[in-house]
């Protein structure tokens, strides 16, 4: 009798110190606003040899190390806002501390994997390619997704652009290739542009070729070409990170940092292009294209839980106007159609958010996807948006159905 009397209060000594001494262990619970738990929760913090990463179990429990105490966490997952926490014991020594997670509007069906990012997407078919130089078609429906054909074109794949049904795409090393997708699944190869060194983005119109680097200041190069492959540099201009840049009728728009936002050329003389405005925004850091507009991304998006854009109408390329300001609550890079965006949610940038709303009103979040593998870093200033035709979209080669809960 006296041992199981010291037993039982062994145990309940060491259950204490469990969830007390913060050289043990706690227990934290995660729950939806109806108190139900939330199973394949994510709970991460800590720096160095004390960072920690654990998730909930069918209960929606998950156990910390005991120094987790002294850290602020991220909780996460699919369909939930993310939610920043400082963890804490519970006053109840043999109860977990429970959290409790926002779910989203909408949310998130998992269709299936695929390779790379989508390149031509719609009802039926969707096609997509990778880094190293593979080509992937696939069907698809809600009840999943099946590779129907394959094929291996040039490798290093960087920046990638469809115009009808003619596939461009530049290489590390290796120039552009120009491919006919007439058939998706048999591609063929039309030319390819021998053009010497590491290229990144390009812009195309009317037989004239324009390529610049994202990964440092130098002048763009202006080539002709011919279906042949045969090419030849006209002219060199600017001096600008290529990060994005497009054609607006006959004039060149490159949106670079706060001092060229935008900066257009007049290209009606492609030998001879000559700077016709140059917009300094000192507030914002870049910009990205939906239609005719400009939209400007401010330096706050980091530190902001809404974050105001600004809008410049690029419709006369020669005058570019503001017209209006709206806010978004994550930090968009795309804007998608008149209602929908993509972006990363200001609670944690590994999240990737689609927003509904318009350029009037503003956008709000109303799915969020947290387990998604990144593309590496030198892929991302290429294909942060790996594809779309909603409300399926393409997250870390992973094709999603956005649903009504």
């Amino acid at each position: 009798m006296i041992r199981k009397k010291i037993f039982f209060l062994s145990m309940i000594i060491l259950l204490i110190s469990g969830c007390e001494d913060n050289r043990g262990q706690f227990r934290v619970k995660i729950v939806s606003p109806d108190l139900q738990p939330v199973e394949g929760a994510t709970i991460t913090g800590g720096l160095d040899w004390e960072y920690f990463q654990v998730q909930t179990d069918s209960r929606g429990i998950a156990i910390l190390p005991g120094f987790a105490l002294k850290y602020d966490a991220l909780i996460y997952r699919n369909n939930f806002f993310p939610k920043s926490v400082h963890l804490a014991l519970s006053a109840h020594t043999l109860m977990p501390y429970t959290y409790i997670i926002e779910p989203t509007p909408k949310q998130f069906k998992l269709i299936g994997s695929v390779e790379g990012w989508g390149i031509l997407f719609d009802s039926e078919t969707l096609v997509t390619v990778d880094y190293q130089g593979g080509y992937h078609v696939y069907s698809y429906s809600d009840q999943g997704i099946t590779e129907i054909a394959s094929a291996q074109i040039p490798t290093s794949i960087k920046d990638t652009q469809l115009h009808g049904d003619t596939f461009w795409f530049s290489t590390h090393s290796d120039g552009i290739y120009v491919y006919s997708l007439a058939d998706p699944l048999n591609p063929q190869q039309l030319f390819h542009l021998d053009i010497p060194g590491s290229l990144g983005k390009f812009a195309l119109k009317d037989g004239i070729l324009v390529t610049g680097t994202p990964w440092y200041h130098d002048p763009l190069r202006i080539y002709t070409y011919d279906t042949s492959g045969e090419f030849h540099e006209i002219a060199q201009f600017g001096n600008y990170y290529a990060k994005k840049m497009a054609f607006i009728d006959d004039y060149f728009v490159i949106f670079n940092s706060y001092d060229s936002l935008p900066a257009v050329y007049d290209f009606h003389d492609p030998s001879n292009p000559y700077l016709v405005y140059n917009g300094v925004e000192p507030d914002y850091w870049h910009g990205f294209l939906y239609k005719n507009y400009l939209v400007l991304v401010p330096k706050s998006d980091l530190l902001s839980e809404e974050t105001n854009y600004k809008l410049i109408d690029l419709s006369d390329p020669t005058n570019p106007t503001t017209n209006g300001f709206f806010s978004a609550d994550s930090r968009l890079f795309k804007i998608i159609n008149d209602s929908t965006a993509m972006g990363r949610y200001h609670g944690w940038a590994e999240a990737i958010s689609i927003l509904s709303g318009n350029i009037t009103q503003g956008f709000k979040t109303v799915a969020i996807s947290t387990d998604n593998p990144f593309l590496p870093f030198f892929l991302l200033k290429f294909h942060e948006f790996e594809g779309c035709f909603p409300p399926y979209f393409i997250i870390g080669e992973q094709l999603w159905k956005l649903e009504d809960r």
